[in-house]
């Protein structure tokens, strides 16, 4: 019914834009794959084929702007219900988004809109094309698009005025009922201050937003933040309390509380950034803010991809401690370290299993000798738990505690007959204390740029014990660049070969990637 209502609206607001000279551009993207997905469930493989196109259509004319996105599946990559449930052939043709913006002495944006308040902590509404189905688990998916897309369904308006900005919204979300809000911020030279007033209702406290039935909460986030610059120093803290609007209690943080600091300063040549976090938020996952996480989210990819943990939003307490210096020569170096834990009256994290401890470690150095040969080394070493349960209960029998370390080294060089050749490698060595296991992963790939239209990845899996029952995978990846006409830009990626999936984090939001064996094909055209 929404998008039904929205496209009655789209269409009908054409005619503003018909009064100046109209310009049409986009995005058309087809995506097209066949083969073998593997259930992580029940650890069988069955056929996968899918069709995808997706349109984004932008119209603008004067002072107007309309945007419409389309999705066609035939059916989609990842059907609504797994394979398993014998419902996997779902067939959409649907108007995902639309949205009418008008600039004048104030933005106005109506339909879909995406803005994020401060830092994101109490409101941050955004779409990210690159991190294709977050919420995916296993084979299955809660529904379209395929991209991670929390933006609001409503009003949108934003003002600024010299040195102030100030931003309203009014709506829903495809995750609450009902979404309104306000943000101020006051920039000045030294630095700035801001503050935000969220409300949310009807959220469904279950986490399977999917369940109608389930309970929901009403919400109100206040928050504070100011950053402050200090020469070549910088300082800023944000704070935001939440309660809920069904509890006897009004006070600060009665639902919930979070704050997130910040400190980077130059010491002696070296850069340092250092965060920290408090989060208590009234859930773990709102959907509605993109909380900082305070941690490098991909180490290493075999790393990233085995990784356990999950950031616990609603009962978490980290701190992490950034540095890098450059050196003339173009050498550069960076290291990381980063706790994390749940809180239990803690302040500050702990590496205990029944406060699920988090620790990691990463130190890079690039050597960048010319714009055609560069080398990069890198370490890293990660430690979690997952024995945590609430009111001082013992961990379960089935926790566990792991430790991961990697090596990874890239290498950039010419090479005869092509551009440049990129050879890398990862070593991952994956231990399980609490049951004495070991085992060992490792990573190659190579890629080869004949021309700067065309580049080719070839990649090599190992990963001992693995569940898809593989040890061995292998792929290749053909990547071109065209026009046709002269006016539209295309890019074609051909994939082939097995995918072994795995965990897959950005802003925040994390999925898994399903094991795949076969081909997929994506035209990208830009107009």
């Amino acid at each position: 019914m929404r998008r039904a209502l929205g496209l009655t609206l789209a269409v009908g607001l054409l005619a503003p834009l018909g009064a100046a000279e109209l310009n049409v551009s986009g995005l058309n993207t087809l995506r097209y794959g066949t083969g073998m997905a593997l259930d992580e469930i029940t650890l069988q493989e069955t056929d996968r084929r899918f069709l995808e196109e997706t349109l984004d259509l932008d119209l603008s004319g004067g002072a107007f702007r309309l945007n419409l996105a389309s999705l066609a599946a035939w059916p989609t990559e990842f059907p609504d219900s797994p394979p398993r449930t014998g419902d996997a052939e779902i067939r959409q043709l649907a108007l995902i988004r639309r949205s009418l913006e008008w600039n004048g002495p104030v933005n106005v944006q109506l339909g879909d809109f995406w803005t994020t308040f401060g830092n994101g902590l109490a409101l941050s509404l955004y779409r990210d094309e690159a991190l294709v189905n977050p919420r995916l688990i296993g084979n299955a998916r809660a529904e379209l698009p395929a991209s991670w897309d929390n933006g609001g369904d409503g009003v949108l308006v934003e003002a600024l005025r010299g040195d102030w900005t100030l931003k309203g919204i009014w709506g829903n979300t495809d995750y609450v009922g009902k979404l309104a809000g306000g943000n101020v911020e006051w920039t000045r030279g030294w630095g700035s201050l801001g503050g935000s007033l969220v409300r949310a209702t009807d959220i469904p406290q279950n986490d399977d937003i999917r369940i109608g039935a389930a309970p929901t909460l009403d919400l109100v986030s206040r928050e504070a933040y100011a950053t402050l610059r200090v020469g070549p120093a910088e300082f800023s803290l944000n704070h935001v309390d939440q309660h809920q609007l069904d509890m006897e209690a009004r006070n600060a943080g009665a639902g919930g509380l979070a704050t997130y600091a910040t400190a980077s300063a130059p010491l002696q040549g070296w850069t340092v950034l250092t965060e920290y976090k408090y989060y208590r938020f009234a859930r773990q996952t709102l959907y509605l803010n993109s909380a900082p996480t305070v941690q490098r989210e991909i180490p290493t990819r075999l790393i990233a991809r085995s990784t356990h943990r999950v950031f616990a939003n609603e009962d978490e307490t980290g701190l992490q401690v950034d540095v890098s210096r450059s050196w003339e020569g173009g050498h550069t170096l960076r290291a990381s370290a980063a706790w994390a834990s749940h809180i239990d009256g803690n302040l500050l994290p702990v590496l205990e299993e029944a406060q699920n401890g988090y620790q990691e470690y990463t130190a890079g150095w690039l050597m960048e000798f010319s714009p055609e040969r560069h080398l990069e080394l890198g370490v890293a070493y990660t430690e979690e738990t997952n024995g945590w349960l609430p009111d001082g209960q013992e961990p379960l029998s089935s926790s566990a505690w792991y430790r991961r370390t990697g090596l990874s080294v890239v290498l950039l060089i010419p090479a005869p007959l092509v551009r440049s050749l990129e050879i890398a490698a990862e070593l991952l060595s994956k231990e399980e204390l609490t049951l004495d296991e070991r085992s060992t992963g490792l990573l190659l790939w190579t890629e080869l740029f004949p021309s700067p239209a065309w580049s080719l990845n070839l990649t090599a899996d190992y990963d001992e014990h693995s569940t898809s029952r593989q040890d061995w995978m292998g792929s290749g990846e053909l990547r071109t660049d065209f026009h046709f006409p002269a006016s539209v830009n295309h890019t074609l990626t051909v994939f082939a070969g097995r995918l072994r999936g795995g965990q897959v984090c950005s802003n925040g939001n994390c999925r898994i990637v399903a094991p795949f064996d076969g081909v997929k094909l994506t035209l990208a055209s830009k107009f």
